[in-house]
This record gives C-alpha cells, sequence and structure tokens, in this order.
C-alpha cells in the first residue's frame, strides 16, 4: 500500500486493464498498460472546470500523449514505483472520452482509503466479513 503522506505527484505511474483502445474500439485478448504522469489536483481540476468536480479524494494523470485508461479499464489499478516497489495509488474512474489530451485520467486516490482498507483487510490475510460481530 503507499505510503499515506505521499500525493505522488510528478511521479510516473502504470495504469493496466482489458479496456478498449478508442472509444468505440473492440476489446483486447491481452492485459494492456501504459505509463502516465500523476498530476497535481489543481492541475487536474483546471482541467476539467465546471465540466466534472474533482475532489481531493481523486487522484489524477496527465494524457497529453493521448495515453490513458479507456471504456472497460474502470476498477483497474494505477500503480507507482515508492520505496523500490510498486504502490496502488489509484483505482480508475472516470474522465470525458478515452484518453483525450484535454481531459486527464481521474481515479481514487489510494491514500484517502488507507484507514479503511487496513480496518477491513485486518491482517492482510482475509477480508473481515462486515456482517459479523
Amino acid at each position: 500500500m503507499p505510503t499515506a503522506s505521499n500525493d505522488f505527484v510528478g511521479a510516473d505511474a502504470i495504469v493496466t486493464g482489458f479496456g478498449t483502445t478508442s472509444h468505440s474500439g473492440p476489446k483486447p485478448d491481452t492485459l494492456h498498460e501504459v505509463t502516465v504522469p500523476i498530476i497535481s489536483y489543481s492541475e487536474c481540476a483546471s482541467a476539467y472546470g465546471d465540466k466534472r468536480t474533482i475532489t481531493s479524494s481523486m487522484i489524477c494523470t496527465d494524457n497529453a500523449d493521448r495515453k490513458g485508461w479507456c471504456n472497460g479499464d474502470q476498477g483497474g489499478p494505477l500503480v507507482s514505483l515508492e520505496n523500490d516497489r510498486y504502490s496502488l495509488v489509484g483505482v480508475v474512474s472516470r474522465s470525458i472520452g478515452c484518453a483525450t489530451e484535454k481531459y486527464p485520467g481521474v481515479y481514487a486516490r489510494v491514500t484517502d482509503a488507507l484507514s479503511w482498507i487496513w480496518t477491513s483487510a485486518a491482517d492482510g490475510e482475509y477480508c473481515r466479513d462486515p456482517a459479523a460481530n
């Protein structure tokens, strides 16, 4: 898991998935991956303006090279190298279009959910049944 205090701004990250490679393209048979740079909250919010609400519980990547996630990749991982190991820093969430240059890729920020993850995953070997006492 990522370090809670790391915002990862400026770091490269890898997003993987079985999503399409264009808005209406077919789904691939093989897992795809692409490296994208993580950008700041203010840069992301500014790009979206009033088209989408961007909050601090989100992390964004730059799609300037028209690289990013697309349809079918939602829920997939965004990982970044931290202390010589890859950490899950985001979960594919939303965007406008597929890897459009104008709008960054938006992910759920994992560091915002760390407390819940650690509580729910207990010792990391199993997830507790929320219905159990």
